[in-house]
């Protein structure tokens, strides 16, 4: 049954026995399977906008919680079985067919060669089905219309079906109309994409965002909304020039920094806010360390603004040669100066501090105890409290 007369007229993928072809009538049978795998790889990437290859690729493009190619809706445990079920198919059929194949040498039959590209055919089949010709623009209608639901699920359910290699495509259009779009229902939106595209997508989207930044001329609020779209761990991944902009414009604004305890608003430093998500992954970051410090060491406002923005994000801005440094100047705003937002954050989120910086805490504090003996008790015994 399974020879070339049949080989010739099995129903196949046009594109797949193209490259198969001659392989199978010249009887490089191996050879033909392991082309076949190529073919179906090299789909799998470009459906799933993902990178890789083998059982790692598999993983990527099918499995998880938000795979990049979907089979389904994946709603019920039918359609959940369904997806799992191709992913464990595909990750068998790379490791016990195509690797022993790509690696050493191994003799098939022409029957063997036929099933598994009648396999490899109906894997194609399945995934392209899905995928051809997919248009963005229903998905785009969805996003602007009146009757969007900000709500995360809802986002999720209107991107559910998109290819991986749709979504920064998606993302591009939406970021060039985002003057036009609410700046919280673009958030959620850019937020939904961010989770299912590959890390390559995302360092593009970045840079797309950086091409923004260089030619940004508007004001402050501008500024921020377009920074606000960035991932802080993708920081890098800006171009040179709009990483020089966009630090510059945010250290700048840091050193103004200062906030009002009694209207629980930001007195002038509204970019540096962003120092916050940013600091620890910007190049210049030993200044943005430098100038917490600073700050740390003038006055109440400038005080409440750390405590405001910086309470947690120090710890991972403050260069450790400079831990003994800042610890000095937080114990001077909480005992001497006794800045008020500072005051309440410290005793809220100083058990969550690394051990180093409690132990210098500790012995600074002690050392200001008689500006404030029982706010220094309560800050000792914060300082006590275990890491939640």
């Amino acid at each position: 049954m399974y020879d070339l007369d049949f080989y010739k007229v099995m129903p196949i993928s046009e594109a797949l026995r193209q490259r198969i072809d001659k392989r199978v009538i010249d009887g490089h049978y191996s050879d033909a399977i392991v082309t076949a795998f190529k073919f179906l790889t090299n789909n799998i990437r470009d459906i799933s906008g993902g990178e890789g290859d083998g059982a790692k690729l598999v993983g990527t493009a099918f499995g998880g919680q938000s795979p990049q190619i979907r089979l389904n809706k994946l709603l019920s445990a039918s359609d959940r079985d369904e997806q799992a079920g191709y992913e464990q198919l595909l990750r068998g059929l790379y490791l016990g067919v195509r690797n022993p194949r790509a690696h050493d040498e191994v003799e098939d039959s022409l029957e063997f060669c036929i099933k598994m590209i009648m396999i490899i055919d109906l894997v194609f089949d399945k995934i392209s089905r899905r995928h051809v010709d997919f248009d963005i623009e229903p998905i785009i209608i969805k996003i602007l219309d009146s009757n969007f639901v900000k709500k995360k699920d809802y986002v999720d359910s209107i991107l559910l079906d998109v290819p991986g290699n749709y979504l920064l495509p998606i993302f591009t259009r939406l970021f060039s109309e985002r003057n036009t779009i609410e700046d919280d229902r673009l958030s959620l939106v850019i937020k939904s994409i961010y989770k299912r595209m590959t890390v390559d997508d995302i360092e593009e989207a970045t840079k797309i965002i950086g091409i923004e930044i260089m030619n940004y001329n508007k004001d402050d609020g501008y500024f921020s909304r377009i920074i606000k779209h960035i991932r802080p761990m993708q920081w890098g991944c800006l171009q040179n020039q709009a990483k020089l902009i966009a630090e510059e414009k945010i250290i700048s604004s840091l050193k103004k920094g200062s906030f009002d305890f009694y209207t629980g608003g930001v007195k002038t430093g509204i970019l540096g806010t962003w120092g916050n998500s940013f600091g620890r992954y910007m190049e210049r970051k030993k200044e943005v360390s430098e100038t917490l410090i600073r700050l740390l060491e003038q006055d109440w406002y400038t005080q409440n603004y750390i405590a405001a923005f910086y309470m947690i994000s120090m710890i991972f801005i403050i260069d450790d040669t400079d831990v003994p440094e800042v610890c000095d100047k937080i114990s001077y705003a909480l005992m001497t100066n006794q800045a008020k937002l500072l005051r309440q954050k410290f005793l809220d989120l100083c058990s969550t501090y690394p051990e180093s910086w409690k132990e210098k805490l500790r012995a600074s504090i002690q050392s200001r105890i008689e500006d404030d003996e029982d706010y220094g008790d309560k800050a000792l015994r914060a300082l006590r409290t275990a890491k939640i």
